[in-house]
């Protein structure tokens, strides 16, 4: 018994230090379309952005990526029905969905790549899950998996693209995805 308890234990360690990398490996992000932006424009959110851009005058993808996410986990939580999506309201209230969080997301992904001038593009993809390569949405009806919302930032010159699930990272704090072309 106490083996069986250890290795179950031994098991569950290794997934929680490894759920990034099984995640990406099992599941993949396929962009079946793009969603509009709406750009910040709500001050008390923007200095919060604005003082970590002052500290990080250089930030790598991967490091703005990472407080994007963050920042979005901090203001947002989950609700599953309609809610406010507009960033600069949606952070007030707290409550949005997954387009909610991907909106938030490249919002603030594209106010810190703009005011540094990276040159790098923030997007607000629209994708489907596929599960070991299979698409999950041909076997299920349910709404809430109709589709699902992301976000990819494009390097300009190296045309490398970042994919992130912001909400994925709030409640799982995996902080990129795999996409499939």
């Amino acid at each position: 018994m106490k083996r069986f308890f250890l290795f179950c234990l031994f098991t569950l360690i290794l997934l929680l230090l490894f759920r990034g990398q099984l995640y990406r490996m099992c599941i993949t992000y396929k962009a079946v379309g793009d969603r509009s932006s709406i750009p910040l424009i709500d001050t008390k959110l923007k200095s919060s952005l604005d003082e970590w851009s002052l500290a990080n005058e250089s930030p790598s993808v991967e490091d703005l990526i990472y407080f994007v996410q963050k920042q979005t986990a901090h203001y947002l939580h989950f609700v599953n029905r309609q809610a406010e999506t507009n960033p600069n309201l949606s952070y007030k209230t707290g409550a949005t969905n997954c387009v909610g969080y991907s909106k938030m997301a490249q919002a603030m992904a594209q106010y810190l790549i703009d005011k540094q001038a990276l040159n790098l593009k923030a997007k607000h993809k629209l994708g489907k899950l596929h599960v070991l390569g299979y698409d999950i949405h041909q076997w299920i009806d349910d709404p809430f998996w109709a589709n699902h919302d992301y976000n990819e930032i494009v390097d300009l010159q190296s045309k490398q693209i970042y994919a992130f699930d912001p909400t994925l990272y709030d409640y799982l704090r995996v902080a990129f995805v795999g996409i499939k072309e």
